[in-house]
Formats: C-alpha cells, structure tokens, sequence
C-alpha cells in the first residue's frame, strides 16, 4: 500500500513539474513576444520621430513664406499710409496758412474801406 502512495506522489509530482516546465515555456514564449513587441513599437516611435519633422517642414516653410509676405504687405500698407498722412499734413497746414492769410487780408481791406462788423 505504502508503494502504491509513494507511486502516486511521484505522479503528483511529475504532473506538477510538467504543468510547471509547461507554465514556464509559455512564460518565455510570452517574455519573446512582448520583447519583440517592444522592438517594433521602439522602430514605430523612431520612424515617426525622424519622419515628422520631415512632413511638417514643408508646411512650416510655406507658411512661414506666406507670413513673411504678409508682413512685408503690410510694411509697404504702412509705408503709403505714412505717406498720405504727411501729404494731407502739408495741405492742412497750407490750407490754415491760406486762411490766416485770407483772415488778415479781409481785416486789412475792412478796415481801408471803414467796415466796422460785429466782432
């Protein structure tokens, strides 16, 4: 009886030690998988980092262009506005010159004619 017990402790055990041989082939075989997994995840992010500063630099070339145009627009915009505002200067303080002239002879000719208005 004794050796019919000890026959099955080391089926018991040979059975455990072979769930466990298994258990742990399937644990390298999960390691392997992951680590090729990590692999290429680790190519993916390399190819995406190196490869977009590639696919937005064209973008960010033409609308950085398209900025410094804009930029240069706006300085000739301001530049013709500078301009205008100096030209319509000039001709306002020619025109209150006129006026002070014109105020000046109206006063000189009142008085040589002997108009004496309401002032």
């Amino acid at each position: 009886m004794e050796s019919a017990n000890v026959k099955q402790n080391i089926s018991n055990i040979e059975g455990q030690i072979s769930d466990a041989q298994k258990l742990l082939r399937d644990s390298k075989n999960l390691a392997e998988t992951t680590r090729a997994e990590i692999v290429g995840m680790e190519t993916n992010v390399t190819l995406l980092t190196e490869d977009t500063p590639k696919a937005l630099f064209p973008q960010i070339a033409e609308i950085f262009k398209d900025f410094q145009q804009e930029v240069k627009k706006q300085c000739d915009m301001n530049d013709f506005f500078q301009k205008q505002l100096t030209e319509l200067k000039k001709e306002s303080s020619i025109l209150h010159q006129k006026i002070i002239a014109s105020n000046t002879k109206s006063n000189i000719l009142e008085e040589a004619v002997g108009f004496k208005g309401a002032r």
